[in-house]
């Protein structure tokens, strides 16, 4: 199945063809650069944690 999608700098008459594949990935992408972005935020308004901070909140650290 294969679907448009306006793309961004393109008139509005033009579209791009994405399968349904295609616009998951997109999708995914947007979700975790957006979490990233949320987390980066966080880091710098409340402070970072250290590796060892991380692997210990994780059960990694004996």
């Amino acid at each position: 199945m294969t679907t448009t999608k306006s793309m961004p700098g393109l008139k509005n008459r033009d579209y791009a063809a994405l399968s349904v594949g295609e616009h998951d990935r997109e999708r995914a992408i947007a979700w975790l650069m957006a979490e990233l972005e949320k987390g980066r935020k966080s880091g710098e308004e409340h402070g970072w944690f250290t590796a060892d901070e991380v692997k210990k909140s994780l059960g990694l650290s004996p």
